[in-house]
């Protein structure tokens, strides 16, 4: 079966492969020569196609498990041949999210006195809106300086030393990032 590679840039943020990291299957490969990060799947949902598509990409491909020959997605013609070096990784396991406790703040609370919370990833299908996003403290300021007031009534934030912010609240702002229902 043919997998679907992505050649990208090998600067490429952490923020930008979170936007795919609940895509099943996600592989993830760095090469030397060329000096590139390299994704791949089989990838079947058009939708995960698409937000494959809008990675910041060098190249968009097709590729078969025996050859490595990389075919230009929607050409028949391959271009050359996937590097021989790489070793890939899951992406889940390679981009991991996850808080500091100096990020959390507060103190811990005793463990009978701890009420379950659950964060479920919102799809376009999910019946209930997201009223929690995980995004970039740079996105929320860019957003920030030009809305008006009145869209920040009733949502709260916080922000991360390291540039992440969260929001909560509802109507969540139209903000790049994860979102969750919590």
């Amino acid at each position: 079966m043919m997998k679907m590679v992505v050649r990208m840039h090998p600067d490429v943020s952490r923020e930008a492969l979170s936007e795919v990291l609940g895509i099943d299957g996600l592989e993830i490969a760095w090469s030397s020569r060329p000096r590139a990060l390299w994704l791949r799947g089989e990838v079947v949902d058009p939708k995960d196609r698409q937000a494959i598509r809008l990675l910041p990409a060098c190249g968009v491909f097709q590729c078969d498990d025996g050859g490595g020959a990389l075919i230009p997605w929607g050409r028949r013609l391959p271009v050359g041949r996937l590097p021989s070096d790489l070793e890939w990784r899951a992406l889940a396991g390679w981009l991991s999210v996850g808080f500091s406790p100096a990020a959390m703040g507060g103190q811990l609370v005793a463990e009978e006195h701890r009420a379950p919370l659950d964060l479920v990833r919102v799809r376009e299908a999910f019946p209930q809106p997201a009223n929690l996003c995980l995004t970039s403290v740079a996105a929320l300021h860019r957003y920030v300086d030009q809305a008006a007031g009145a869209r920040f009534a009733g949502l709260r934030f916080a922000a991360a030393g390291d540039g992440r912010a969260l929001v909560l609240g509802e109507p969540l702002l139209p903000l790049p990032g994860r979102r969750y229902r919590l």
